[in-house]
């Protein structure tokens, strides 16, 4: 059943971001019925300016920090976005607006005041502090203040929609929100993907893994080497293609090819569909989106112990899942995979059907529907 026309949300949203989550979900809302406005208080370029003034350092890697904690991994930054959020929905506020924050870093009105709304996310700060790998991390003697303004947030919410249970256990024991409060709706596969799935999933192997990934350190890369190293030893004609990461984090080896980044969808389609396997041993996944993309495209996926993974991946069926900094594992997984030929479209066919039948845009919205 289609959301009522007469509904409005407004999307609190940075629709640019390279994850595309809310511009999907707005798609997806649009489609079922629902009247659909975007906010982002980063829009603005002269918003911008004066975080960008305030960064300004002679180290590069030092401004970016800066910069980032200024735009948004700060308190201060908290409540400068919060109050422009305010100003923002002001403007288009109806009477039957319903307001819902997609990720995290403000709240949608003033903080000290008061508003209705729900949340959309996949992670927190407290997993960030605890990955040991994220670098978007507020100063650490601003952490307590910005601490207390996110558990704020989550408390205050109405309705805390979540990528996976693991998730959702977190906020209930990190963060004190009740049980009631958080409902775990998955995430959605890009459309691109969903609408280009391959209809004929091979039955042999191409002797290719794939990964994709912008930072070969934080997906885990330096362990997939490691493995990878063992796996041409039982398997020299294996080869690895890596997809993302730029020349600066090149590393030489012998049957792996480095693509760097790839802007084209359409070449990553490809790249996919001429792959036996996607393999991130990630160190830090807030969801793992990328997976489902591999996944449209009939390849399994190996992933860690870590987070979403575990529920996207199912051990075994439309993959693996190995635990986290362990390239033996790893290594063990990819031969285990390549011993019996008919894993290929038995894994393949299997790894397609899940994302299809729970990991769409459609699926998401359907399960936030009767909350809103």
């Amino acid at each position: 059943m289609p959301i009522s026309d007469r509904f409005h949300l407004a999307l609190v949203t940075q629709p640019k971001a390279s994850s595309g989550l809310g511009q999907y979900l707005a798609a997806a809302l649009q489609q079922a019925g629902a009247e659909v406005d975007m906010v982002d208080c980063l829009a603005s370029k002269w918003y911008k300016l004066w975080p960008v003034l305030k960064s300004v350092r002679l180290n590069p890697d030092a401004m970016w920090k800066a910069r980032w904690e200024h735009m948004l991994f700060s308190s201060w930054a908290w409540k400068r976005n919060s109050r422009r959020n305010a100003a923002l929905l002001a403007r288009i506020r109806k009477p039957d607006t319903r307001v819902m924050v997609v990720s995290k870093q403000y709240f949608p009105h003033s903080v000290g005041s008061e508003s209705e709304y729900d949340v959309f996310i996949h992670y927190t700060m407290r997993l960030s502090l605890a990955d040991g790998v994220t670098p978007w991390l507020p100063p650490v003697r601003d952490r307590a203040a910005f601490l207390r303004l996110e558990q704020a947030f989550y408390r205050g919410a109405g309705t805390i929609f979540v990528g996976g249970d693991y998730l959702k256990n977190h906020l209930i024991d990190e963060y004190g929100v009740r049980p009631d409060q958080v409902v775990v709706v998955g995430g959605g596969v890009a459309p691109f993907f969903a609408s280009n799935i391959l209809e004929a999933v091979p039955d042999h192997f191409q002797n290719n893994l794939i990964f994709v990934g912008w930072d070969f350190g934080m997906k885990g890369g330096r362990d997939l080497l490691h493995a990878f190293s063992f796996v041409r030893l039982k398997r020299p004609e294996t080869t690895l293609t890596i997809v993302g990461p730029d020349s600066s984090q090149k590393i030489e080896q012998e049957g792996v090819v480095w693509k760097g980044p790839v802007r084209s969808k359409e070449e990553l389609l490809l790249l996919y569909r001429s792959s036996d396997l996607f393999v991130m041993p990630s160190l830090r996944d807030s969801f793992g989106f990328v997976f489902l993309e591999a996944m449209t495209q009939g390849v399994p996926c190996i992933g860690t112990d870590l987070n979403a993974m575990p529920e996207i991946i199912q051990d075994g069926q439309t993959g693996y899942i190995v635990p986290l900094r362990d390239p033996g594992a790893l290594a063990h997984a990819i031969l285990r995979f390549y011993r019996d030929p008919s894993n290929r479209r038995r894994m393949g066919l299997a790894a397609q059907q899940r994302v299809l039948t729970r990991y769409t845009w459609d699926h998401v919205v359907a399960a936030m529907r009767p909350h809103l």
